[in-house]
């Protein structure tokens, strides 16, 4: 799993149901009138992500937002590791695109007027969400079983068309509680009733493509899963460097506590690359049907580094698409057309292990930045020996009741 964290998860539950009424001012106090929010504006600012154990911070470059148009564009950027991350974010009446340094992928949703939410929320008093400056807050709250979400909206007092802050929490049970925060302070860029550049992604208007023809060969990948769950089928997966890059943070935050093992596999690949794919809950976004995807690790270069040929500095991402997955009696090289099947599981690790022979140590020795090298060479030692005096990890026995999972596909 790679986890994501950007605006389209907004759209899941925002205005399920607006039908709730306005309450009175807490306390019995007076409530100030009904903020009128532009019905267009750009707007620059930043963006906060917040989760259990984890935490983002990205600059907003440009906001524009048009009721009147049905369009919303977030061009946002941050940083990994000191490398830059340029995210385009574009939701009209039929789609939602993601471009991640000129890496496109298209969602399932639409247009949601998020800030429509205003009509409907209750006072709830002032707010101060910027050293010094004084706003109303707003409120909007909704849940439903196995999904709440609380909206919170500020504006200045001094001028009740201008949004200074805007605070979605939801809470699933599968997932953490989880914060996007949009930041407009006062100082920044705020221009009402004017849109600018609301066309979508120029990386989107090109689609995906393959990387030059590569042989079928062989490939080492890790997956860092929980024991219930040993398929490849739409999974991501990466070398021994990538997947470091993602599990030092994953298992410093404990982001994913049911992920308690990691499995090296050798899987026979055709090495004609596809864009990389997000796989989560056993579906991929992103990628070209049936190919196996690739990028360097987080994405970090322009297009993903798709077919870049250099990954020592990063690692390397894969994703592997269930339409790919060779049927019994087939392989990638026999003309079928399936591209990707298992050859073999070498070892499977306990995520445990790798904490008592100090891996998590050399994350943090290491910076959490490229290239990973200390970590990486815990998790090479991790596979290489059984012995955690030599730094390895004995093999989760196959035999046992931890392994539950699912074998050879099926022919159909």
């Amino acid at each position: 799993m790679r986890l994501t964290f950007t605006a389209a998860v907004v759209a899941c539950g925002v205005l399920l149901s607006l039908a709730a009424l306005a309450r009175g001012a807490p306390d019995g106090g007076a409530t100030p009138p009904r903020p009128a929010l532009p019905e267009e504006f750009s707007a620059g600012g930043y963006q906060l992500i917040e989760a259990d154990n984890f935490f983002r911070n990205l600059t907003v470059l440009l906001q524009s937002y048009s009721a009147l148009e049905n369009v919303t564009k977030i061009y946002v950027s941050e940083e990994h590791a000191g490398d830059p991350l340029l995210i385009e974010m574009y939701y009209d009446d039929e789609h939602q695109w993601q471009s991640y340094n000129g890496v496109c992928r298209l969602y399932t949703g639409e247009f949601f007027d998020y800030w429509a939410v205003i009509k409907y929320a209750s006072y709830v008093g002032t707010s101060e969400p910027l050293p010094g400056v004084q706003c109303d807050r707003w409120r909007f709250s909704y849940s439903k079983p196995g999904f709440s979400e609380n909206i919170t909206v500020d504006v200045l007092q001094s001028d009740s068309t201008r949004p200074v802050q805007y605070n979605i929490t939801f809470e699933v049970p599968t997932w953490t509680k989880t914060s996007f925060i949009y930041v407009y302070p006062p100082w920044s860029m705020f221009e009402a009733g004017k849109v600018k550049d609301i066309s979508y992604p120029k990386s989107c208007q090109k689609g995906p493509y393959f990387c030059d023809e590569g042989p079928v060969e062989p490939v080492s990948m890790i997956r860092y899963h929980p024991s219930t769950d040993y398929s490849l089928r739409n999974k991501n997966t990466a070398d021994l460097q990538g997947d470091t890059t993602f599990m030092c943070s994953a298992i410093y935050n404990n982001v994913q506590p049911d992920y308690d093992v990691v499995t090296q596999y050798t899987v026979l690949t055709n090495t004609t690359w596809g864009q990389y794919a997000l796989c989560n809950h056993d579906s991929c976004n992103g990628g070209i049907a049936g190919a196996v995807g690739r990028e360097l690790s987080y994405g970090v270069t322009f297009e993903g580094g798709q077919c870049d040929t250099n990954t020592s500095r990063t690692g390397v991402w894969y994703s592997l698409p269930e339409e790919g997955e060779c049927t019994e009696g087939h392989t990638p090289d026999d003309g079928s057309g399936c591209t990707w099947m298992v050859v073999r599981e070498e070892k499977t690790i306990l995520v445990e292990c790798l904490k008592k022979i100090g891996f998590v140590e050399a994350c943090v020795a290491d910076g959490f930045v490229f290239p990973y090298a200390a970590s990486t060479a815990s998790l090479s030692d991790a596979f290489a020996y059984d012995d955690p005096a030599r730094g390895g990890c004995p093999p989760v026995d196959t035999n046992t009741a931890l392994r539950l999972r699912s074998r050879a596909r099926p022919t159909p």
